[in-house]
């Protein structure tokens, strides 16, 4: 079962893509995001504070990050 939500968002004048996270009991607010890091050359993922993630949200965010791992341009 999957609780989040990843919405590619604008990333105007990048070579990489950008995703906000959301959760899908409330796909109004933003708990996180993803984005290129350059110092690593990597995408890495943040969160909004206050925001919690168990093992599965946390296993969902990684899952991501690996499907997009050779996303750049």
């Amino acid at each position: 079962m999957s609780f989040l939500l990843f919405r590619e968002v604008s990333n105007p004048d990048k070579k990489t893509r950008r995703w906000t996270i959301q959760s899908r009991l409330d796909e109004t607010t933003t708990i996180g995001w993803i984005e290129f890091y350059t110092s690593w050359r990597k995408y890495v993922w943040g969160m909004i504070p206050g925001s919690v993630f168990d093992v599965g949200c946390t296993q969902e965010v990684v899952d991501f990050l690996k499907l997009h791992k050779d996303d750049r341009q």
